[in-house]
């Protein structure tokens, strides 16, 4: 060996220990519809922190592309697509819309979940055992759950004859939810009246009209759009005291009345573990779409004073947090 071969020879060996420790970084996409905040809302901190339990730090080894359409269903697609471009190996998509847009955008993209839609009844998967296609996640199971939701604003609401239904679609008595909800109101003998909410601007009329129409309870259907009005739908449900019911915990913390819901940041955290399994070379459709296996009921307590409701001891003992 040569003086110049020696001295390559060291060279080489000084980069190797830099070249060991340098980490591939991994790059997936976030497409919501609603706002993101820079303190991340507890669904999002549960989702990094199931993340960085599986050794992916954002800033690190991992690249996080945010995208928020900010209530503006239309600019998903455009979003997503842009996504695609910025060279994502997969995209999460936090809500039904998202994940509509990203499928729709990005045919071959492996997607990973968590929404309240039935990915199956849309099309998206063959099953939930065996999804085979390019989604896989947890479904909330919306739609099996909006009866029993029904079900707790009776109890409440014994005498109650008349339920407005407030909607984030595109128009009135539509969706997979309303399809469940509305047999279930025809055997306990509650008329539903439909307002949908297909833009965010809407709201303010739409909850004019339901105040005009002085209902007995308001039943709140869950998607991103009403997610993100929660402490608008709850402070107006107090204001024209309206006992009220919707599929998401955080709503009973802005006001609400009563939720009962996945626990969603838990949800969250386990949508993790299919990134993880995906970035190591899984293939959606090989991986079963999850179902939660605990649901929470939740009670505001100083709403229902507010409104002047006994709550039946049936529901206090069931609740898993009490507001007080």
């Amino acid at each position: 060996m040569n003086r110049r071969e020696a001295l390559a020879g060291l060279g080489l060996l000084a980069l190797a220990p830099h070249a060991r420790g340098q980490e591939r970084v991994r790059r997936i996409g976030y497409l919501v519809l609603a706002p993101l905040a820079d303190k991340p809302s507890p669904e999002r901190a549960a989702f990094l922190e199931g993340l960085r339990a599986r050794g992916y730090v954002d800033g690190r080894n991992l690249k996080i592309e945010y995208r928020s359409a900010e209530y503006e269903s239309a600019f998903l697609p455009d979003l997503a697509a842009e996504l695609g471009r910025s060279g994502v190996e997969l995209i999460f998509a936090v809500e039904g819309s998202s994940l509509r847009a990203a499928v729709k955008a990005l045919p071959a993209m492996p997607i990973v979940f968590v929404s309240t839609i039935d990915p199956v009844a849309e099309g998206l998967a063959h099953s939930l055992a065996r999804p085979g296609k390019t989604v896989t996640g947890i479904t909330l199971l919306g739609v099996n759950l909006a009866p029993k939701r029904l079900q707790l604003l009776r109890e409440v609401l014994p005498r109650a004859k008349r339920i407005a239904v407030l909607q984030g679609y595109p128009r009135p008595g539509s969706g997979p939810e309303w399809n469940t909800v509305k047999p279930a109101a025809a055997k306990l003998g509650l008329e539903l009246e439909p307002h949908a909410v297909a833009d965010s601007r809407q709201f303010p009329a739409t909850l004019e009209r339901i105040a005009r129409s002085k209902p007995d309870g308001l039943f709140v259907l869950t998607n991103g759009r009403t997610i993100g009005a929660r402490r608008i739908i709850a402070d107006f449900a107090l204001a024209e005291r309206l006992p009220s019911v919707m599929g998401f915990t955080g709503y009973v913390r802005s006001g609400g009345l009563l939720s009962l819901a996945p626990r969603f940041a838990e949800q969250f955290g386990r949508a993790a573990a299919y990134v993880d399994k995906i970035l190591k070379g899984a293939k959606p459709g090989e991986l079963p779409i999850e179902q939660p296996e605990r649901l929470e009921l939740a009670l505001n307590l100083k709403t229902a004073r507010a409104l002047g409701l006994t709550v039946p001891q049936a529901i206090l003992v069931r609740a898993d947090e009490v507001i007080q």
